[in-house]
């Protein structure tokens, strides 16, 4: 296959291959691992056995909103672990937006790596159906797959696939399936926010809130920066931190509802003094987009002027750190904005 122009695959230190955008000026995951990455803060931060066995008694299907889909990896991961852990039949449905259809054309080679070797019985036709869909459809349309997958147990598990080539922020605004739509998890990986703020604000939290409420589900994202924090606060959501990897210190995960307890294999645990300080903080004030229709530069003016109008305290000078999401050997990427 011919590399898009404005997009390569680079390697990653796990094995798993990342996508660079040269447009964006940042790949697609972080260097110390693609689907260690999608592992680490997106499938177990979900805490999947806590969901199997919540749901045994009263079975109902798994709903999972991949927003920016890119390679993939999100889903892959947390289907790898419902397959290692389901003892019995479960029904997933995934629900993918990706507003770049060339980044989904990667997904044959992705899925072709020994690591998602598990998902071999699936990958032919889901591997065809993505490129030659994607390639034929307009950017209205989905790609849409439905197959079987056997979990290590024996048990099925019936995977529904809908990707949206589209723009998020239209989706969760027009679209008929986001609509209606009751999810347990949202992974959410944009660009970073200092790249993409339209994609991290205070209005698309409140959307995903409105869609995980009934469900008392879970965000789940890489970016620690002050401004998500804050933006996923002040949409209703309880924040708490997933385990660091490489040179990131963690990801971000947000709930409906309280998390009482934290299973060790989930990284997930409370925020320090610390980070609560700086949530509080100027740096914590979120983005905003209530039309979800402004333009990045006007959502990050807007958020500076706020900033500049707040009677809140600046971040505390011994906390003024940028922490980077290493995604490019040999390359600075930019910070993710201050973090927590």
């Amino acid at each position: 296959m011919t590399a898009p122009p404005a997009l390569r695959l680079i390697p990653t230190e796990d094995g798993s291959l990342a996508c660079y955008d040269e447009a964006a000026g940042e790949a697609t995951h972080n260097l110390a691992g693609a689907l260690t990455e999608a592992l680490t803060h997106y499938a177990r931060p979900a805490d999947l056995p806590g969901w199997l066995a919540a749901s045994a008694s009263a079975p109902r299907p798994l709903v999972i909103l991949d927003a920016c889909f890119g390679l993939g990896y999100n889903t892959w991961a947390l289907l790898l672990e419902c397959q290692r852990l389901a003892k019995r039949p479960v029904s997933i449905r995934v629900i993918g937006v990706e507003q770049n259809p060339e980044m989904l054309t990667y997904i044959p080679q992705i899925l072709s790596a020994p690591m998602l070797e598990p998902l071999k019985s699936i990958s032919t036709s889901l591997e065809h159906n993505i490129y030659y869909q994607t390639l034929n459809n307009s950017q209205e349309e989905a790609v849409s797959i439905s197959t079987t997958l056997i979990t290590d147990s024996g048990a099925p598990l019936d995977l529904t696939l809908d990707l949206l080539i589209e723009d998020l922020r239209q989706s969760l605004a027009c679209h008929p399936v986001l609509a209606r739509l009751a999810v347990d998890f949202v992974c959410h990986d944009a660009y970073s926010p200092n790249r993409a703020p339209e994609l991290w604000t205070q209005d698309v939290f409140a959307q995903y809130f409105e869609r995980l409420k009934a469900r008392n589900g879970r965000v789940l994202t890489y970016s620690t920066a002050a401004a998500v924090g804050g933006g996923l606060r002040a949409a209703g959501f309880h924040v708490y931190r997933s385990a660091g990897l490489g040179r990131k210190s963690g990801g971000t995960v947000a709930s409906v509802a309280p998390l009482g307890e934290f299973p060790s294999q989930t990284g997930i645990r409370t925020l320090t003094g610390e980070e609560e300080t700086i949530l509080a903080s100027r740096s914590g004030l979120p983005y905003r987009d209530p039309a979800l229709q402004e333009t990045r530069d006007s959502v990050t003016r807007q958020r500076a002027l706020a900033q500049a109008a707040s009677s809140r305290a600046p971040r505390p000078a011994r906390s003024l750190r940028q922490e980077t999401r290493p995604r490019v050997p040999a390359e600075d990427t930019g910070p993710d904005g201050p973090s927590f």
